[in-house]
């Protein structure tokens, strides 16, 4: 029903409205009249969009039923939440899940569709993190994507993810960390043990959330949606993506995760970061075929740094035919892949400082050009 100008949901038969309107809006540009559109939706629609058009002005009638499929989700979100509050009321838990999703899926049916006139023309594919070696040879993270970050254990993954967070948290942007292998207070304890000496400012801690809660990467991309709908996230980093299977590995698993954490970066339009373990690996400069199912990680990520750091894993050392020199207290961070291409030319390694108690360097750094 349209009282006063808007839409009703309370009022909208959600079985007449349960249709795509776009298959209306087609119907509409080619030509067809009402009598058309009545075989293809239904009445109840296209009556409901002529009265509007009646009332709110001269607009397409495509225009309409879009809102009248927006009334309708609307109305099921309603119903969902109704439903949840019963439950509370009786003294039971309500399904989170339940709501984010719902939730979610309103979000995204409200901004799935733009005037181009009414868009903001893209400004950057990049974000200024705050760590500047990665700032001044990238640009920094790219934009509303995924970034894999990769190496082998005891290299320094997790410390790298909490130094970027921190940057990006000393900047005034809100960082939100899913700490699947450590506690939180590990996690809090490794960004102090990072901060930079001397630094009694620990103000940048209120921009950072951290859980340790378990879970699988459809409740990690409902809850970090939900986070992002309210707040402006600067980056999302996960710890680490293995963690997230919830049963044995194979590639439609490892794809899902994948694809879902890039989704969450494009739908939230922010930063994901995702640490990632090395398979098959034997020593030597890291490679892209060296990460559990590089194909999809290759498919769906924006960018992938690999971390190169041997003297950090005994046994595991430098090839003779490696192309970057191993200095002591230095680490590299190895640009395997970038959808918005380089700064500096072209796929190559970021030289930074390493210490043991410290992490990666966050001042002096140098590129180095590679052939992969």
């Amino acid at each position: 029903m349209i009282l006063d100008g808007r839409i009703q949901p309370d009022h909208v038969d959600a079985q007449a409205f349960a249709v795509p309107y776009d298959a209306a809006i087609k119907l509409l540009k080619s030509g067809s009249d009402v009598a058309d559109l009545y075989d293809k939706v239904g009445l109840a629609p296209i009556k409901a969009a002529s009265d509007a058009s009646k009332i709110i002005g001269d607009k397409p009638m495509g225009e309409f039923l879009k809102l009248l499929d927006m009334a309708y989700s609307r109305s099921e979100l309603a119903k969902v939440l109704t439903r949840q509050l019963k439950r509370l009321n009786n003294g039971e838990d309500a399904d989170m899940l339940a709501i984010e999703g719902a939730l979610e899926q309103l979000i995204n049916l409200e901004h799935r569709y733009e005037l181009a006139s009414e868009i903001d023309p893209f400004g950057g594919a990049w974000f200024e993190t705050g760590y500047t070696p990665l700032d001044r040879h990238m640009g920094g993270l790219p934009e509303a994507s995924l970034t894999i970050v990769a190496a082998t254990t005891g290299i320094g993954k997790t410390t790298f993810l909490v130094q970027l967070a921190s940057c990006v948290a000393k900047r005034k942007h809100k960082a939100l960390l899913y700490s699947l292998e450590q506690t939180k207070g590990q996690m809090v304890r490794r960004i102090l043990d990072t901060s930079s000496k001397g630094e009694s400012d620990k103000g940048f801690l209120d921009y950072i959330k951290i859980t340790d809660d378990p879970m699988n990467v459809n409740e990690l991309s409902a809850e970090a949606s939900r986070i992002c709908a309210i707040e402006d996230i600067g980056i999302i980093g996960v710890d680490f993506a293995d963690l997230l299977l919830t049963s044995e590995e194979d590639e439609p698993k490892v794809g899902h995760i994948y694809r879902t954490l890039a989704l969450l970066g494009k739908r939230a339009r922010t930063r994901v970061v995702c640490l990632s373990q090395l398979h098959r690996y034997e020593g030597g400069e890291p490679r892209i075929n060296n990460i559990r199912w590089s194909g999809l990680a290759e498919a769906m990520a924006g960018m992938i740094i690999l971390l190169y750091n041997p003297s950090q894993t005994f046994g595991i050392g430098a090839k003779k035919d490696g192309q970057l020199p191993i200095i002591p207290g230095k680490g590299w961070l190895i640009i395997g892949k970038s959808r918005y291409g380089f700064k500096e030319g072209g796929i190559g390694a970021i030289q930074v400082d390493w210490d043991g108690e410290k992490g990666w360097g966050i001042d002096d750094s140098s590129w180095r050009g590679m052939v992969m």
